[in-house]
């Protein structure tokens, strides 16, 4: 077997390309196959020397331990079903199987039909603590409880930008019409990823800037990681998801390395409902 002194041991990897080709190397080789292609396998080789390397160079902080100070508090705004209400999330539990169809089309397959069953249950309690008034279910014409709530909260913030953030486009929709009822007054800026282009929502978010007390409302999605909105001070999240990381993802486009205001970040949740354990 011929041995070759390796001139590179110990040396950095260099950057780019040609770094990551000799990371590769060096940990993760392809594999040829018996039909003559390269194989990506998940074999790692020489793990204890990645180990050492990664204990070295891998530097894990929160958020408080990068800044030097806490910046933000999460409140939990509980608010109580109505009659009304709490029957169709009633029935949403109890009879499930005979609403079902009205949300949700069937794959044609039992299997899979049950298989989904438990996720498109769940999916649709979480829709229906978002905006009741958007279930089939719901015959008044009385303002949710929980849109009562986040009017509340802009009724107090009267004089700041506030920033609310829900999932579904059809619960934004909802939202935005309860809000110019109970705000002519306010400035109302709405983002949605589907009819609002990246550029345009940068001017939309310019313009927030410029108001004393706007108020952004859009889906959580639809803003972009890239996006520094540290004007805003009060964020609202009446629609939870259940991935956590996914709305922080959200609310921190309001919370900076550079902020020097406190944020709050409010969730609105139901009492005795499914929100309760996201």
């Amino acid at each position: 077997m011929e041995k070759n002194r390796n001139f590179f041991l110990n040396q950095p990897f260099p950057a780019y390309k040609r770094g990551y080709e000799l990371f590769s190397y060096s940990y993760l080789p392809k594999k040829i196959t018996v039909f003559g292609l390269e194989k990506a396998n998940q074999d790692i080789y020489n793990a204890s020397f990645l180990d050492e390397l990664l204990e070295k160079t891998v530097i894990t902080k929160n958020f408080e331990e990068v800044v030097g100070r806490k910046i933000y508090k999460i409140y939990q705004g509980t608010c109580s079903f109505s009659e009304r209400e709490k029957e169709v999330y009633r029935i949403a539990v109890k009879e499930f199987d005979k609403i079902r169809r009205k949300y949700f089309a069937a794959y044609g397959n039992a299997r899979k039909d049950s298989m989904f069953r438990i996720l498109q249950q769940l999916l649709l309690l979480l829709k229906i603590c978002a905006d009741p008034s958007l279930a089939y279910e719901y015959d008044s014409n009385e303002v949710p409880t929980k849109v009562k709530k986040a009017i509340r909260l802009l009724q107090m913030w009267k004089y700041e930008k506030v920033a609310i953030g829900v999932r579904r486009i059809e619960v934004a929709d909802s939202y935005y019409r309860y809000l110019k009822q109970a705000f002519p007054e306010r400035q109302i800026f709405y983002i949605t990823g589907d009819k609002v282009p990246c550029k345009q929502r940068q001017r939309i978010v310019e313009k927030l800037r410029k108001t004393e007390n706007g108020i952004l409302l859009s889906t959580q999605q639809s803003l972009s990681e890239s996006m520094n909105i540290d004007d805003v001070d009060k964020i609202i999240l009446p629609e939870l998801h259940y991935n956590h990381a996914a709305m922080e993802q959200y609310y921190f486009r309001f919370i900076r390395y550079t902020s020097r205001n406190f944020k709050q970040v409010v969730f609105l949740i139901y009492e005795n409902s499914i929100e309760v354990t996201c």
